[in-house]
């Protein structure tokens, strides 16, 4: 099977041009708190430690990415560098830019040096993509922990700097948007610059936690709400279903939960009631027995209903349930690529480490996946649950592109909520799921 191309684009474009939808395209770059997004072609995997994914999680799924251009431990000067081959080759509406951190650190050169080149490196990258009619959004520089070692009072000042010169700069470029995380994270009654409590990943200081950014990703949204199109990513009909009509787009049967039982139990009791038609709801971690029930729920948009577990009392850290389809592989074929789209709510958190929506397939003893707010292990210590958002709230979730493997076995769509401690409650709610074949020339 050969893959769509457009004229001179790449190919991970042209496919995510396909996922899109109606969205508008992006590429992100900068240094690794960029890159820690995830690493794989098309952005395949996309780390709840990202802000871009939150961004895009909390307005609606109106982006789709094209490509992660981050580079961990880079500058100003290597962002610049990489434009043109890992930015403009993709053709994005939009290039979000987040750098500075290492240029801040640097120790080579007077401030004034430091601060004057990076000023000349991020002017030239903007030029780059206003010369190519993408519009550009910039971030402000985060706070840094004062136990990282690259953390100093001269440090502290660079990044003021640098900040002040980022948040003129739509005044030099008429239609840049400047995303102010500094002000979102940095702690406004420290004299040392230090962060909010839980917004950075405690094991280094510098890099944002999974709070952390989650609030990054709503500095996006009211920097970006009103100028740019909402997209049309959710199911809206019983009959947009691979049931009603095999060659259509959309592979799964009950994306509205209006079959609203049928499905598989298999918490051997740790969760009680009624599973949807079409659908398994699995545990694994210490669980115990009865702590927690399956139902559906009528959902406020009229859109047909949501799958909701309701859990009461976790035993663990790593508690974990998977609400999933049953095995959809009859209908893909290898090189087949794939995508979902999900509305998931949470509410009534306690000990929450999150959730995950994802599709997945299996050849031999490989499984291939692309999620949307996969979880980032290295923002994972048990004993850190601050780092991890506990409030309501509820997203339209977008996973990457997967490439159905050579010898596939199973498809799934899977919705993964965990816990990071015994005691955790939560009600999490996932409707009108879509699993999108995109088609081929």
């Amino acid at each position: 099977m050969t893959d769509f191309t457009l004229p001179g684009v790449a190919i991970s474009d042209a496919v995510g041009r396909l996922a899109a939808v109606g969205a508008q395209t992006v590429v992100i770059t900068g240094d690794s708190i960029t890159q820690q997004m995830g690493y794989t072609d098309n952005v395949i995997t996309q780390f709840d430690i990202s802000y871009a994914v939150w961004a895009n999680a909390v307005m609606g799924g109106r982006f789709t990415f094209l490509n992660n251009a981050g580079v961990g431990s880079t500058r100003s000067d290597t962002m610049l560098a990489n434009m043109d081959e890992k930015v403009l080759a993709y053709q994005p509406d939009w290039c979000w830019m987040l750098i500075g951190a290492n240029d801040a650190n640097a120790s080579t050169g007077t401030s004034a040096e430091i601060i004057a080149g990076f000023k000349t490196n991020v002017s030239a990258a903007i030029a780059k993509c206003r010369a190519a009619g993408v519009r550009v959004l910039i971030g402000t520089i985060m706070p840094t922990l004062s136990s990282n070692t690259s953390w100093s009072a001269e440090r502290v000042y660079r990044v003021h700097t640098m900040n002040s010169w980022i948040r003129a700069l739509p005044h030099t470029y008429p239609g840049l948007v400047v995303a102010d995380f500094a002000a979102a994270l940095v702690d406004p009654t420290s004299a040392t610059g230090q962060p909010k409590s839980g917004y950075l990943q405690a094991d280094d200081g510098i890099h944002p936690s999974h709070k952390g950014a989650y609030y990054m990703g709503l500095v996006v949204k009211e920097a970006l709400e009103g100028i740019t199109p909402k997209a049309p990513r959710l199911v809206a009909s019983v009959t947009d279903t691979y049931g009603y009509n095999s060659a259509g787009q959309q592979m799964f049967d009950n994306p509205l939960f209006t079959t609203t039982s049928g499905g598989t139990n298999s918490t051997s009791g740790t969760i009680t009631g009624t599973v949807p038609g079409g659908c398994t709801l699995l545990k694994s971690g210490t669980w115990g027995s009865s702590h927690g029930a399956s139902d559906t729920v009528a959902r406020a948009d009229g859109f047909g209903n949501d799958w909701r577990v309701t859990v009461t009392n976790t035993g663990a850290n790593d508690d974990n349930l998977s609400l999933s389809s049953f095995n959809l592989s009859a209908r893909f074929a290898a090189g087949d690529k794939v995508f979902a789209t999900a509305s998931v709510a949470a509410s009534g958190l306690a000990q929450w480490k999150g959730a995950s929506f994802f599709v997945e397939s299996t050849s031999g003893s490989t499984t291939y996946r692309a999620g949307a707010l996969e979880r980032a292990t290295t923002d994972d210590p048990a004993a850190a649950v601050g780092t991890f958002f506990q409030g309501d709230h509820e997203v339209t979730l977008v996973t990457g592109v997967l490439t159905i493997p050579e010898g596939f076995s199973s498809f799934y769509w899977r919705a993964r909520p965990r816990w990071i401690a015994a005691g955790g409650t939560g009600v999490v709610r996932i409707g009108r799921v879509g699993i999108w074949k995109i088609p081929v020339a």
